[in-house]
């Protein structure tokens, strides 16, 4: 399993996870609000200190989704901001790995196609190079398993 596999499915536990809880909240109590909800996550310091860690973890995110995105330019990272507050942090964080293993996938082969039109192949010792035309397609292939992991 790649990476990118991983990180879609610990995006989807995520979101079962929390709000599986989510939903037994708002089930068992008698008038259930978002504001009710965040009064009753800080009755007591355990509480507190939950919230005190999301909201650093939650920062952190932010301080890596941001400038990360905007370098690899993935696409709808923007969503993932609002996400975070609205489904949860441990189903957007997964989630923008996933994005960013897809991007650096895409500009992977983006550029190796690029070098394949350009005539110029690699000789690290991590590639396999075949120099006849009729093999490119394989060559590609080749070159693509080794371009993330």
């Amino acid at each position: 399993m790649k990476f990118k596999h991983l990180y879609l499915v610990l995006s989807v536990i995520g979101v079962c996870y929390t709000w599986y809880y989510n939903i037994q909240y708002f089930n068992t109590i008698e008038n259930p609000n978002l504001i009710g909800f965040f009064k009753d996550a800080q009755l007591n310091f355990a509480g507190k200190s939950f919230g005190a860690d999301l909201t650093v973890v939650c920062f952190t995110f932010f301080a890596f989704l941001i400038p990360e995105s905007l370098r690899l330019k993935v696409r709808f990272w923007w969503v993932l901001i609002p996400l975070t507050f609205l489904v949860a942090i441990a189903f957007t964080f997964p989630l923008f790995l996933y994005m960013r293993a897809n991007t650096i996938l895409q500009q992977c082969v983006v550029d190796y196609i690029a070098r394949i039109a350009r005539g110029k192949f690699d000789l690290d010792p991590l590639h396999i190079t075949i120099f006849f035309p009729a093999h490119r397609s394989f060559f590609a292939f080749c070159k693509l398993s080794f371009c993330l992991f």
